[in-house]
């Protein structure tokens, strides 16, 4: 009788699903605790724009550091290292007082929080098949939207009850506590791990041999083609440039929804700490529902193509992300404009096919550096987004054109996605003759 398959790459896509809770909970916690840190601290809008903006900073220098830094060491020693680093940084955070303070600290936390997209995406590419990365992908970064909806009443209550810097403290020992599992259980590949059998190691191994990405380009051990030869290819630079608009929006809300609805939508703290959590709902459903599309259209595909049903994905979902996130700010009803920036949310989710669209067209060993530096420039969108809504709530007093801002970054990501990212066969004799031309 057939030994079943073990499913221990689901053990190790669940560990990244918590490390994403955490790690959302993390960032979204300072915007949660907003109101009472800029009252103690008597911060200004600009002022608390720079401070929720420093994340980023070093939040996308790091992206890219930490896509070489796995490639060199692995991705399990880097989210093992990463995870203290960051969850040293929010312990901290509860020690802050003052501007300069905050600062530092949170340029601390930027930096362990970098790496942490594209050592997720090299686990996925080590312990799944390149047909099952978007779900993957997505059954580990939908801890990133279920985060908020824990922490955000967590945060909250804590803060009411016994003050903000006591959240910081709970949640830094959470990250602590799972980095010990991480190095208890995980292993960098499969082949390493004691209860990994035969048909498991098989099915994960199934498209992994010598091969060809969707572009033609040469995926052997033995390949000398730089990482900048595929940095500067325009479907590598599109896809980097709508995942910033992604990014612009995303985390608008993720630092300045909370006090949106507090100072705009006049809600208490306790209210906010309850409603700001629906726009994670909608993203929660968006990023599970889009993974699963995404690798559905891939299975369907009569012609190998791993990328066209993520293409389409990104654009429609980024097109309808621009409709429903601008039309939020406009209405009066502030349940409707809850209603409407959730259903935003759910799309803004479903379109994260970026780092999958890479596991599909870059080979293994230029991975980690390729999905780096798509990651810092998305970064650089969570380094605007907090600045320019800063600078456009003390201006103006109001949150919309913010909102505008981050539609119209959206809807030109998915122009640039449907024109340079191409539907091209993978594995074909055309593929070779036109790698030249790419």
């Amino acid at each position: 009788m057939m030994e079943k398959p073990s499913r221990v790459r689901y053990g190790i896509i669940g560990f990244s699903f918590v490390a994403c809770l955490i790690n959302y909970g993390d960032r979204i916690a300072i915007s949660v605790a907003s109101p009472a840190i800029i009252e103690e601290l008597n911060f200004t809008p600009i002022e608390w724009g720079y401070i929720l903006s420093a994340f980023f900073w070093t939040y996308s220098l790091f992206g890219l550091i930490g896509g070489f830094v796995n490639d060199k060491f692995g991705a399990r020693n880097t989210y093992g290292f990463t995870m203290i680093i960051w969850s040293m940084a929010v312990g901290l955070t509860s020690m802050a007082w003052n501007f300069i303070s905050l600062l530092i600290i949170r340029l601390l936390f930027g930096a362990g929080e970098g790496p942490q997209v594209p050592t997720a995406t090299k686990v996925v590419s080590n312990w799944f098949p390149k047909a099952e990365s978007a779900r993957a992908l997505s059954l580990s970064q939908v801890g990133t939207t279920i985060g908020p909806i824990i922490a955000t009443p967590l945060v909250a209550w804590l803060t009411v009850e016994m003050g903000w810097r006591v959240s910081f403290i709970v949640l830094a020992s959470l990250g602590i506590i799972w980095a010990i599992g991480w190095f208890l259980f995980a292993k960098e590949y499969p082949n390493q791990h004691k209860k990994v059998n035969q048909n498991e190691l098989d099915y994960i191994q199934q498209d992994k041999g010598n091969e060809l990405d969707n572009y033609g380009i040469e995926a052997t051990s033995g390949s000398k083609i730089s990482t900048w030869s595929f940095i500067k290819k325009p479907y590598i630079l599109s896809v980097s440039l709508c995942y910033f608009s992604y990014s612009f929006v995303l985390f608008l809300v993720v630092t300045w929804f909370p006090n949106y609805l507090v100072d705009q939508r006049g809600m208490t703290m306790k209210e906010m700490g309850i409603f700001s959590i629906w726009p994670w709902v909608g993203a929660s459903i968006g990023l599970m529902i889009g993974g699963y599309l995404a690798d559905h259209l891939v299975k369907r595909s009569k012609d190998g193509n791993l990328v066209s049903g993520r293409k389409y994905m990104i654009v429609i979902c980024q097109i309808f992300t621009a409709i429903t996130f601008s039309l939020s700010a406009v209405v009066e009803s502030t349940a409707l404009a809850l209603t409407l920036t959730t259903i935003a949310m759910a799309f803004l989710l479903g379109s994260w096919q970026y780092q999958s669209l890479v596991i599909a067209i870059v080979p293994k060993q230029k991975l980690g550096a390729v999905s780096g530096f798509v990651q810092s420039i998305s970064a650089v969108g969570g380094i605007l987004a907090p600045i320019v809504t800063g600078y456009i709530v003390e201006i103006s007093g109001s949150y919309n054109t913010a909102f505008y801002l981050g539609s119209i970054f959206c809807l030109i990501g998915a122009i640039l996605v449907a024109i340079f990212v191409r539907p091209i066969k993978k594995n074909t004799e055309q593929n070779l003759k036109n790698t030249a031309n790419l």
